[in-house]
């Protein structure tokens, strides 16, 4: 039942401002930017690792490496996972292959905690499918899928959104699970009041 709210700037100098709801113990606490490297809640997971990059695109270099056959998550049912104590990867995970791009990821800070990244996008839906995390003295760290799962839209079609992630330490050896709920929105005006600090703590 943990919460984020972000709001980012338009402007890339501007940081972003960010909001996170612990509900072991019903506060919500501000994210700085100097924070955006901690791990969350506990986890293996950082602020800028959601959607496999969730940052402004300046604040990074990018170069593309080439393409590569993968077995991807595209569409995913999270209802239908299945995960005992001790399963680092939840079983029925849905894949399918992908001719994905893959790109070399760079901070533009010396001091980031990671080295470089390398993404594997989707050429269809331009979503990173899968990460490789690299520390800061270059050695292969982590292992990061994003798991995607296709949703009806109100109009009549559909469109593929990150549903959760899978992260594998591999210095460490151990793995962190994160699935994400969604709130479903008409086509009515939507309320604004769902964008504030304080809607963090509603129970849904």
């Amino acid at each position: 039942n943990t919460r984020f709210f972000n709001l980012r700037y338009i402007d890339p100098e501007a940081s972003d401002d960010g909001y996170m709801y612990y509900a072991p113990f019903r506060r919500v606490r501000r994210i700085s930017v100097g924070q955006r490297t901690d791990t969350i809640d506990g986890s293996d997971f950082i602020y800028d690792d959601e959607y496999g990059w969730d940052g402004h695109i300046q604040r990074n270099t990018y170069k593309l490496i080439g393409r590569k056959d993968l077995l991807c998550s595209r569409r995913t049912d999270i209802t239908q996972f299945e995960r005992i104590p001790g399963q680092a990867v939840p079983s029925n995970i849905v894949r399918e292959r992908i001719n994905t791009y893959v790109v070399e990821v760079k901070s533009k800070d010396p001091n980031y905690i990671y080295s470089k990244r390398i993404w594997y996008v989707d050429p269809e839906t331009y979503l990173i499918n899968w990460t490789e995390i690299y520390d800061d003295l270059g050695k292969f760290w982590k292992g990061f899928e994003v798991l995607n799962t296709e949703f009806p839209t109100k109009q009549g079609g559909t469109k593929i959104l990150p549903s959760g992630y899978v992260t594998i330490d591999f210095q460490r050896t151990h793995a962190a699970n994160l699935l994400v709920s969604y709130i479903e929105v008409g086509q009515e005006k939507v309320d604004k009041r769902m964008f504030s600090i304080s809607n963090l703590q509603k129970t849904y």
